[in-house]
């Protein structure tokens, strides 16, 4: 599919061969607008779209930060469950268990949950960008049955500094912004640490800056190891399907949010 920097470069050209007697400042005024009109209006609709990669490598924070531009509904498997053993419904026990030793949840009690928020209106009518589920090829059967995924994003980053990033990783008690302090700057990776204004309190709603109990290297190193045994392997299943597009993080968010909405909307907008 034709990329939006392509197609403005065509629209470009076409006006200049045209000679329309347009003044610069309008020129950029009428592109600004096809800009827009690409990447608000003409994204798929419903639009069902995977976040995929090992833990500790953003999956939250770029899929938060594609949000505004795709109009669809973020639905997180981890946050659910933190939020659940935080309230203390459902089998407590076994999530809060799961979390801490960074295990999945299994099928028993994760397919019921997910069935009933995909099955909102809101997700029906816009879509969703689903983050941390499937996790398994298992999984990727029952997803099949509730819709149809359009597109798999899958990040990647070396692992040893998604280790150092999930160790550094704090969340606000209160709204569950996330900040990181990690400061890397190692053969041409370069990611600035996610500070708040104020050491350990939140920007939007001055709650408290925690670690997650499962943000420790030793748990980190175990998710990876499953990652690659269950995880991975649900890849090659959207592979053979053709919808996988791989994105390797080297910069932090603002360099890289460009580079990777332009590669969701190039494969998400309709022709």
């Amino acid at each position: 599919m034709t990329s939006m920097t392509a197609i403005m470069h065509r629209i470009a050209a076409k006006s200049s061969l045209m000679r329309l007697p347009l003044s610069l400042s309008r020129a950029s005024s009428v592109m600004a607008a096809q800009r827009m009109s690409i990447a608000t209006m003409a994204v798929r609709r419903p639009l069902n779209m995977l976040v995929v990669g090992p833990p500790g490598v953003g999956k939250g924070t770029y899929a938060k930060l594609l949000l505004p531009k795709l109009g669809v509904v973020h639905v997180s498997s981890g946050d659910m469950l933190r939020a659940m053993a935080k309230r203390g419904e459902g089998d407590v026990e076994r999530i809060a268990r799961c979390l801490e030793r960074g295990e999945m949840l299994d099928d028993e009690l994760m397919t019921p949950l997910m069935e009933e928020r995909l099955a909102q209106p809101d997700v029906r009518e816009r879509g969703v960008l689903l983050d941390g589920y499937p996790r398994n090829v298992a999984q990727v059967g029952i997803l099949d049955r509730m819709l149809d995924v359009h597109f798999v994003l899958q990040l990647d980053l070396r692992r040893d500094i998604m280790i150092a990033k999930t160790v550094a990783r704090r969340v606000c008690s209160g709204c569950g912004k996330g900040y990181n302090l990690a400061d890397i700057n190692e053969d041409g990776i370069v990611m600035p640490p996610i500070l708040p204004k104020t050491p350990g309190v939140c920007d939007d709603c001055q709650g408290e800056l925690v670690s997650r109990p499962d943000d420790t290297e030793e748990i980190a190193k175990q998710r990876l190891a499953l990652y690659d045994k269950v995880t991975e392997p649900l890849l090659h299943e959207y592979r053979q399907r053709g919808i996988v597009h791989r994105f390797e993080l080297t910069g932090g968010v603002a360099e890289m949010e460009q580079p990777l909405t332009e590669l969701v909307l190039e494969h998400t907008t309709i022709k």
